[in-house]
């Protein structure tokens, strides 16, 4: 594995690999030079030895000095500032010698001070900022502090050695005068201050510098050790010229060159190395027990003086590092805290709105202040979140819930707790409430979510379905969950948008569920279940044509169970597909046999979602017909309209029984509401109507029926009507078209053993009297469904029977330009008080139209309260209004079909329903052809004709 030099040396350009290989011969060279340069000397005769040996330190000096400040200049700025210093440093010494090079030459003395003591000051004092310049580590205040401290301890205890091992007899016995002495002194003095700082910085050298430390202080140390001896042998009068000391002074700055050449790290860079730069302990106790010790054994009142200054020194610098390692501590200790807090935060925090999680609500549940008093759990779930998140993304999703939970935050008291619980479901827990304060909350929550959200460009809506429950003495956060979670699923049960307060009951019903579907599960496996068939008939032979197959399940202890509790049980449990291909086995057995006394006869056989998305349907159905023997044109497949709404998915199931050859029904059909475009484009044949819009008929009139059977005729489909059960129901049927019925008025679903007899009984009744429908909506959808244009005739007849039916005092149909600048009543029938002419144009936005569409809303009986601030609806005393947008396939808004009324009043859900109907065919009518130009004034006029409206009270809104 490479050392930390091999790194470096891959880290660096390929001159400075080339140059740190070099480095090697370059110190034998060095060292090489040295001993020549002190063999030279042992042979030189004593008269020029002092010459060749200035001379020659002269020239090593000023060829130093050269080569550093070639090699500062190389290094750039920052690398070659440490080493124009070193190159000034020896440009100062090689003076030194020069000028003991003239004393020798001129024969002169070399006194103390001299001209040579000015230049070796400088060298010294340059070394020190070399030294500094080197790339440093990272340190903070209190290191720079101790590092002061610790080069003031390491110098006072070098000096006080010095002073008794060397300095101290020499200068009580030296007969120089004061000046020399003390010129003398500070040589080694000066010496020490430099090699102190020289080891202190080498702390705090960046580890890509250290080659280059290693030659600097190793030149630093053989520069002091010569002038230490120097001023030694000076002070004792035994110095010489040539002495074989001066060997420490030519190697010293050649060193230096070579760490030059060993290169320096960026020092911009040092700052990404941090750490301790203080010296251990350990370090600084070696020098002060030394020079202790040797005060001990030299005792003087100068050396008991410096060892009352180390120790102080060593005291304040310790005191200095317990006060930093007290502030890290308190530091790390904030920190530790800090974090702490955050992770305890993190974990009590939900990430996505910044409420609280559901640890957080089992922590304030479990709390004593909770315990000790009532309390309420409000459970709320978004209704229509996973639209938003389908259609916007899920960034815009977490938006809605960001905002959701800012509403929540502002719809209950400071001591509740908002939490969400995961997905779109939000909790509240509120201490010392009941189920009043409960129900208030619930309140002020529910309308709060009724204001859209805006989120980027465009505006969402969502409802909310809410569940209360009270908490126990047990205070069992679970258990409170679990209710409120039944009772939230209640309301949504109910059509969201409501609270829902628990109730044990519903928890019974939920164990009931939950042994009903394990039930189903062992009577599926056990083939508990049997078929039943009812009869359809043909209204215009008035002969049964055709059997339904309906399964039924004499439970052993239960007794009957109704088909709408086992098959939701048998659907969420999945053994529906078990089921669904039981019963069209056994349906198709039985009617391959009845077909031979029957041969017309057919079977319908219901699908569930869950059969119909199973990729292995149709050879399913392709093998128990061939085993059977039943034709494919016998047999009818029923699919509930509500499963219709996946649409591709259900496009390819369709597909896979359209290629097999059966025919296909759609069950429940004006339930699901299905676009007209869609049922052109479904393979089914057959509609079957659903019984609540038989049921219609007993009230006298049932304009949506008729309509719902005109437009199936138009779009060549069959019509079966279900559930019927009186003769008055069946004339309404047979009068409007429809052509086949079944229900208990023929008979009610038999056992396999009673179907012969079934089928020699079943007749149609004598209908005599009972004839007394309408086809008046009949004959209205035919004419709309079949034209290119709504005529204005069919238009004005649509508006009569309209308004006719829902009481209003006025109806009409609006068009809206395609830039939603303005509205334009195109045909009106006024029956009441109220009047809106026709051709009369408002700005779409002060329209009650639009503001009922912002909201969601078809039809309002409180007008004047809700939309007070719409001024045409105030002026024209409006209280009632619906208004049912018209809008193209890809959802442009194009006009409205509105009726209002002076008098408040409650319509209908049929009168709504059929209104909607009339609107889905104008719209695919005019998204087949646009509508004529307005019969109304001409634009020019319009103004005024507004104008003239408002003043006579009959405003169009």
């Amino acid at each position: 594995m490479p050392g930390p030099a091999a790194r470096i040396d891959r880290d660096s350009p390929p001159a400075s690999r080339t140059r740190q290989r070099r480095s090697t011969p370059s110190w034998l060279a060095v060292l090489i030079g040295a001993g020549a340069y002190v063999a030279a000397l042992a042979v030189t005769p004593d008269s020029l030895r002092s010459e060749v040996s200035n001379g020659v330190t002269t020239a090593v000096m000023s060829a130093s000095a050269v080569a550093l400040w070639r090699l500062a200049a190389r290094r750039g700025p920052a690398g070659g500032r440490p080493w124009r210093f070193a190159a000034a440093s020896a440009l100062s010494a090689s003076l030194i010698f020069a000028v003991w090079l003239i004393y020798d030459v001129v024969g002169a003395t070399v006194g103390v001070p001299s001209l040579a003591d000015i230049p070796f000051f400088f060298a010294v004092l340059l070394m020190m900022p070399a030294a500094l310049a080197l790339p440093q580590r990272a340190s903070s205040r209190g290191d720079r502090m101790r590092l002061v401290l610790d080069g003031a301890i390491i110098a006072a205890s070098l000096l006080a050695i010095s002073w008794h091992v060397l300095l101290g007899d020499t200068l009580r016995n030296v007969t120089t005068g004061p000046l020399q002495t003390l010129v003398l002194t500070a040589y080694p003095l000066a010496d020490v201050t430099v090699v102190s700082v020289a080891l202190l910085i080498a702390t705090r050298i960046h580890p890509h510098s250290r080659r280059a430390v290693l030659f600097l202080a190793g030149g630093v140390l053989a520069l002091a050790a010569g002038d230490s001896v120097y001023g030694y042998l000076s002070l004792s009068g035994s110095w010489s010229g040539g002495h074989p000391a001066t060997v420490l002074w030519v190697i010293g700055y050649p060193m230096m060159v070579l760490g030059a050449r060993a290169g320096t790290y960026d020092a911009s860079k040092a700052r990404d190395v941090a750490a301790d730069t203080s010296l251990p302990v350990a370090v600084l106790v070696v020098p002060v027990v030394l020079a202790l010790a040797v005060t001990l054994a030299h005792f003087s009142p100068e050396g008991l003086a410096a060892a009352v200054v180390l120790v102080g020194l060593l005291l304040v610098r310790q005191t200095s590092s317990l006060c930093t390692e007290m502030r890290l501590r308190a530091g790390l200790e904030q920190e530790v805290a800090a974090q702490t807090e955050a992770l305890r935060l993190q974990a009590y925090q939900d990430p996505v709105t910044g409420l609280g999680n559901r640890a957080l609500l089992r922590d304030h549940a479990a709390s004593p202040e909770m315990r000790a008093g009532s309390t309420a759990m409000v459970l709320l779930d978004l209704d229509g979140f996973k639209e938003v998140n389908d259609s916007l993304g899920h960034a815009s999703g977490d938006d809605l819930l960001l905002r959701v939970g800012d509403r929540l935050g502002g719809c209950v008291r400071a001591q509740d707790t908002v939490v969400r619980l995961g997905g779109d479901e939000f909790a509240v827990l509120l201490p010392d409430a009941g189920m009043n304060s409960a129900g208030i909350a619930a309140d002020r929550i529910l309308r709060a979510l009724r204001d859209p959200f805006a989120l980027d460009w465009t505006e969402v809506r969502v409802r909310g379905s809410i569940g209360i429950a009270l908490g126990d003495a047990s205070g069992d956060l679970d258990l409170l969950l679990r209710n409120a979670d039944l009772a939230m699923y209640e309301a949504k049960a109910r059509g969201g948008d409501q609270a829902c307060v628990f109730d044990p009951r519903m928890h019974d019903r939920l164990k009931d569920r939950m042994q009903l579907e394990n039930e189903v599960r062992d009577a599926v496996a056990r083939r508990q279940f049997t078929v039943y068939y009812q009869p359809i008939v043909d209204t215009a032979s008035g002969e049964v044509c055709g059997l339904e197959a309906l399964v039924r399940w004499d439970h052993p202890e239960r007794g009957v169970v109704p088909p709408f509790e086992f098959l939701p049980a048998a659907e969420k449990t999945g053994v529906i597909t078990e089921l669904g291909a039981f019963v069209l086995r056994t349906a198709c057995e039985q009617m391959s046999r009845w077909r031979t006394d029957w041969p017309e006869l057919t079977v319908a056989v219901n699908l569930s979602q869950r059969q119909l998305l199973d990729p292995d349907l149709g050879p399913a159905v392709t093998a128990i017909l061939a085993e059977t023997g039943l034709p494919t044109h016998a047999l009818h497949l029923e699919v509930t309209e509500t499963v219709l709404a996946a649409e591709a998915e259900i496009n390819r199931a369709l597909e896979r029984l359209t290629a097999v050859g059966v025919c296909l029904s759609i069950d429940d059909f004006g339930t699901g509401h299905s676009s007209l475009s869609r049922l052109r484009q479904l393979p089914a044949q057959r509609l079957k109507i659903d019984k609540s819009f038989i049921a219609e008929i007993d009230a006298g009139e049932a304009p949506l029926l008729s309509s719902i059977i005109a437009l199936a005729h138009s779009l060549g489909r069959t019509v079966v009507a279900e559930g019927v059960e009186t003769p008055e129901q069946l004339a309404f049927l047979v009068d409007n078209g429809c052509d086949e019925v079944q229900g208990y008025l023929f008979s009610r679903p038999v056992p396999e053993a009673h179907v012969v007899a079934m089928l020699f009984g079943t007749r149609m009744p004598d209908l005599g009297q009972t004839r007394r429908s309408s086809t008046a909506f009949s004959s209205l959808v035919s004419e709309i469904a079949g034209a290119d244009v709504a005529p204005d005739r069919t238009m004005k007849a649509l508006l009569r029977e309209l308004t006719a039916l829902s009481g209003l005092d006025t109806t009409f149909f609006t068009t809206i330009d395609r830039d939603l600048t303005e509205q334009v009543t195109r045909s009106t029938h006024n029956a009441g008080a109220m009047t809106i002419e026709e051709g009369l144009t408002v700005a779409w936005g002060d329209t009650l139209c639009r503001r009922m569409i912002e909201d969601d809303v078809l039809h309002s009986s409180e007008v004047s309260r809700v939309y007070s601030g719409v001024e045409a609806a105030r002026a024209l005393g409006i209280e009632t209004y619906v208004s049912v947008p018209i809008r193209h396939a890809d959802g442009t808004l194009v006009g409205t079909l509105c009726g209002a009324s002076a008098e408040p009043r409650q319509l209908d859900n049929a009168v709504l329903e059929l209104m909607q109907l009339f609107a889905q065919v104008l719209s695919e009518r005019m998204d087949a052809s646009p509508p004529a130009a307005t019969n109304g004034p001409s634009p020019a006029s319009r103004d005024r004709h507004a104008a003239a409206a408002v003043h006579a009270g009959s405003v169009p809104s």
